[in-house]
């Protein structure tokens, strides 16, 4: 059978005769205690879910906002009040006061003005100075508009991610890559990184500009596919190239040899390649 669960009240009295009885009233409240379980289960899983987002945000630096244009008033998550050096116990901000973090605060509320106003895309960029007086961010934040029933713009989300790392990283692989090209400028010949693929495709990731004069090619042409310069290895030589480069690839051994190239301006040379 079914369990059902009853909430009774109990009362004592007396019948006509003077004898004590109890009077019980009792009702079904099953469903009452099954919406309450229901709710437990709801809030349990709320509860897991907010954790899990807040791991999200955190992990990925990713934090979400929004600017409700009645009240006219900033949201933020807890990553992105971090992101800004905001109270975590606060929960909304004047426009004033997020964008006083801004060093750029004209361009990047004239982007929101422009999202508004013309519906033009908003995804900016930009360096953050904290209001805690911690380290400078660099953030990059996309958003939409939401409308209401008559179509009129209601509120502003978005979401912002901190990209100082990257921006970082950039700047150092710049720097490196600057220096790269200066070291190899003067050297003779040209240096270069090969890659070969399992299907037997074949590139140069990188290459000095010495290349264009030893193949006759631009680094840019052969970023993604090498054949540039297999088209220009002389015929006889072909074989001998593709067997040692695929030797070397097999047995880890360093790659070396001394084969010919028919260039079109050029024509034959001689090249030692290791």
């Amino acid at each position: 059978g079914e369990t059902r669960h009853f909430k009774s009240i109990k009362k004592p009295l007396k019948d006509k005769d003077g004898n004590d009885q109890i009077l019980v009233i009792a009702t079904d409240i099953t469903d009452i205690v099954d919406t309450k379980e229901e709710l437990k289960y709801i809030a349990s899983d709320l509860q897991k879910a907010q954790e899990r987002y807040k791991a999200t945000e955190k992990i990925g630096k990713v934090g979400a906002w929004e600017y409700n244009i009645d009240t006219e008033k900033f949201w933020g998550s807890d990553q992105t009040k971090k992101f800004f050096g905001f109270p975590a116990e606060e929960n909304s901000f004047n426009p004033e006061f997020v964008y006083n973090c801004m060093p750029e605060k004209e361009r990047i509320s004239q982007a929101l003005i422009n999202l508004l106003e013309k519906g033009l895309n908003y995804n900016v960029e930009y360096e953050v100075y904290p209001f805690d007086g911690g380290p400078t961010k660099t953030v990059r934040s996309i958003a939409s508009v939401e409308y209401d029933e008559n179509k009129k713009p209601k509120k502003v989300s978005g979401f912002i991610q901190d990209i100082t790392e990257t921006i970082e990283l950039s700047k150092e692989l710049q720097s490196s890559h600057d220096m790269l090209a200066v070291l190899t400028k003067n050297v003779p010949g040209a240096v270069y990184q090969y890659r070969l693929y399992p299907d037997g495709r074949s590139c140069f990731p990188y290459a000095s500009n010495g290349i264009k004069d030893i193949y006759e090619v631009n680094p840019q042409d052969v970023i993604e596919d090498a054949q540039p310069v297999f088209n220009i290895l002389h015929p006889d030589d072909l074989s001998m190239i593709a067997s040692s480069i695929q030797n070397s690839a097999e047995t880890m051994n360093d790659w070396n040899a001394q084969y010919r190239v028919d260039l079109p301006i050029k024509g034959v040379r001689w090249l030692e390649g290791f």
